[in-house]
């Protein structure tokens, strides 16, 4: 199985020099606006996480004998599943959160999330009450800024962590996650039936996931830092519009795809 498009070519053309007729499937992990690079090689086995890439895949690939087989997004089942209100409580207990305020989180991956500080910044300065939850990943400089932050303002409601294992756990307790529109991560928000607020994404493989959360009215896309915690109030103040969006979410169904696509290669 091929989940990088770089790995594509080298892949076939092992494949051909040592005579070798082994199945290859292509998983593309960009769900809705793939980079056309993906689709260069002809005659592949597609496996992918939208009929939108899928019509793009058959209108792109007329000529080739090329197949396409659509699964649910590759993620683990448990964020199919919610935490208990028990469990929710234990876990805030254990990493400082005494309150029964709302919480935003802060997370964009493993390299944290572009402009976190100011993002951070400009919530700490506005009259937004909540909860703040800041991961870094492995961006220690945004750690070291976001610390310096919350003690120069004497925040006591507000946790900053770097690289975590416990993304399910976070995305339970939250409210409203800002993040960047990375495949994993959106997806991994939405089935947790918490509401993403985008403030970046990649061109071009990323702009289809943030076209399917606000086209679908399941969160919104806002660049600029600084209207931010405008938003936070928009939502955080309006129940029924915060409601809105967890029906809308909800309504989506978003499962993992994980055994579906487990058992579609072993029928091959």
């Amino acid at each position: 199985m091929i989940f990088h498009f770089f790995l594509i070519k080298p892949v076939y053309q092992a494949l051909k020099e040592l005579r070798l007729s082994i199945p290859v499937f292509t998983v593309v992990t960009d769900p809705y606006s793939a980079p056309p690079i993906w689709f260069v090689h002809p005659n592949q086995h597609f496996i992918v996480f939208s009929d939108k890439l899928k019509d793009r895949i058959v209108q792109t690939s007329k000529k080739s004998n090329s197949t396409v087989d659509v699964v649910p997004f590759i993620v683990d089942k448990k964020f199919e599943k919610e935490m208990t209100l028990e469990e929710k409580q234990t876990f805030k207990q254990k990493i400082g959160i005494n309150n029964d305020k709302s919480t935003t989180l802060i997370m964009g991956g493993g390299d944290g999330i572009p402009r976190g500080k100011a993002i951070l910044k400009n919530l700490i300065k506005s009259d937004v009450d909540s909860n703040i939850i800041l991961v870094a990943g492995n961006n220690k400089k945004l750690k070291e800024d976001a610390l310096h932050l919350t003690k120069k303002y004497n925040r006591q409601d507000i946790i900053v962590m770097g690289y975590v294992d416990v993304v399910y756990e976070l995305l339970n307790i939250s409210d409203i996650v800002i993040s960047k529109c990375g495949a994993s991560t959106f997806l991994e928000i939405l089935m947790s039936k918490k509401i993403p607020v985008i403030n970046s994404y990649i061109w071009e493989q990323e702009k289809g996931n943030v076209e399917f959360v606000t086209d679908n009215n399941l969160g919104v896309y806002e660049k600029n830092s600084k209207k931010i915690p405008a938003l936070l109030h928009d939502i955080l103040d309006d129940t029924q519009k915060k409601q809105k969006y967890v029906e809308n979410i909800t309504n989506k169904s978003l499962t993992s795809g994980t055994e579906t696509l487990s058992r579609l290669v072993l029928q091959v």
